[in-house]
């Protein structure tokens, strides 16, 4: 500690000279992949003193995985040690006094001089400077990430010049030691993700490397068999969740590990357990990552979407009947089945929307279903592909299995209820009309324990 205590005075990171500070953050070092050290400010009690920060602009991993793939080239750069590049005005100063460790106990007393981990502040500041070097046209910014993208290597490159040239102006450096630095590449890792550009169509998958030093992890096996810490299960289950949301994996199939997660995090919340207190993980949890892991393990290839042909559908779900329809020719309008006044109107449009998919997968397979519906938090579950309710959970396991049997491409999209089409339906006014159809479903039999259909989902032989 002491010898990185030198070498952060040197670089100017800090100023170990007496002085008088408002405030006083504890500091620590975690260390690197690379293998160094990096310093960390428990700024908790700064932010409390401090407006929240605005959105930092980060861009959805999902978008930034669509943006390479629409390109052929990417060069990539990165900066070095970006938040110490961005010095704190002499005004603020006072307000970054930090304690770090010493020998026996003792601390050194210092003044920060620049922007540090753990100031609520500063990802904002890194990130939106970011978008000033590279603006969004040009490229992608993951913090101190840049990559610049083109349809050609001059593109790529001509775009990648830009970038050197604000840094340039900006006085922010840049690791020009990297071996790929400057480097049109078509294949290359960024994010935890491997791309290969130069596929037909381009395509990427988790990183080998990552991949193999998660199958090789302490904390897998102590998970796997059981017997664990909560520190130890929430670094496990946070990689397949990485895992699963950026190659498309719905984390409904995860539901019981999803409960637990949800449990064990409450009780660490309130103190009721500690970060490193024994853990028995349930034997459904454990299944559940099994089965992630069979994924992990053969880490296939996901490639970009096609572009189909898009088919629109409107669901809808009242108190006491739901409606769909699908905007073919002739149109289609399926309304049946009254839904127990029990349960919540989420279930209850969470249940009309799997009749949509239902009824797409059957007659339109192969299409792009962009999905109507007016319910923002079933919008929401459908694109986050899992729920913190158990039953939505088991509705959405059916609807993806469906989406997978169809080869749909499933996109749902918020309408007010005042253009939902299919909201006249579910009012009982068109009852006896030439245009009701009763349901292909059959039944619908719902309880808290699980959702069944009876009948068999189209073309797999499954039924549930």
């Amino acid at each position: 500690m002491l010898g990185h205590l030198d070498q952060l005075r040197e670089f100017g990171v800090m100023d170990t000279s007496p002085s008088r500070q408002s405030v006083v953050l504890p500091a620590f070092t975690v260390p690197k992949k690379s293998g160094g050290l990096r310093l960390v400010c428990d700024g908790r009690k700064l932010n409390a003193l401090m407006q929240k920060p605005p959105a930092m602009f980060l861009p959805d991993v999902r978008d930034v995985i669509a943006r390479f793939l629409q390109a052929s080239y990417v060069v990539e750069a990165d900066a070095v040690s970006y938040f110490y590049q961005f010095p704190l005005g002499a005004a603020i100063r006072k307000y970054f006094g930090a304690n770090l460790a010493a020998r026996r106990g003792a601390y050194t007393r210092c003044t920060l001089e620049v922007m540090c981990m753990g100031w609520n502040w500063a990802p904002c500041i890194a990130q939106r400077s970011s978008l000033v070097l590279l603006p969004e046209e040009d490229g992608v910014c993951w913090v101190d990430n840049f990559f610049a993208v083109g349809a050609s290597k001059q593109e790529a490159t001509g775009r990648f010049a830009a970038l050197l040239e604000r840094c340039e102006v900006a006085r922010v450096e840049l690791n020009t030691a990297d071996e790929t630095f400057g480097v049109p590449m078509q294949r290359f890792e960024a994010l935890g993700l491997e791309f290969d550009l130069a596929a037909d169509p381009p395509r990427f998958r988790s990183s080998p490397s990552w991949v193999l030093k998660l199958l090789e992890a302490d904390d897998l096996r102590a998970v796997l068999s059981g017997g664990t810490t909560p520190r130890t299960f929430f670094k496990v289950f946070g990689s397949f969740v990485w895992f699963c949301f950026t190659t498309g994996r719905p984390l409904c199939y995860m539901r019981s590990a999803l409960s637990f997660v949800r449990r064990l995090a409450s009780q660490v919340g309130s103190g009721e357990r500690g970060w490193d207190s024994p853990l028995d993980v349930p034997f459904s949890t454990v299944e559940d990552v099994r089965r992630a892991l069979a994924s992990l393990r053969t880490n296939e290839w996901c490639a970009r979407s096609p572009d189909l042909q898009s088919v629109i559908g409107w669901s809808d779900a009242s108190d006491a009947e739901w409606a769909v329809l699908l905007e073919t020719t002739p149109r289609r309008v399926i309304q049946d089945v009254f839904l127990p006044p029990r349960e919540h109107i989420f279930i209850k449009e969470l249940l009309a929307a799997l009749q949509a998919v239902w009824l797409a997968a059957d007659e339109m397979p192969g299409k792009k279903f962009r999905l109507m519906v007016d319910n923002q938090a079933v919008v929401f579950a459908l694109r986050k592909g899992h729920s913190k309710n158990y039953l939505a959970n088991e509705i959405l396991c059916l609807l993806f299995d469906l989406v997978a049997a169809g080869s749909l491409q499933l996109e749902p999209v918020w309408v007010s209820t005042e253009i939902q089409k299919a909201d006249p339906f579910t009012r009982g006014w068109f009852h006896g009309s030439s245009l009701i159809e009763k349901s292909l479903l059959g039944a619908v039999l719902m309880s808290r324990r699980m959702c069944s259909l009876v009948g068999t989902t189209y073309g797999t032989g499954m039924s549930r």
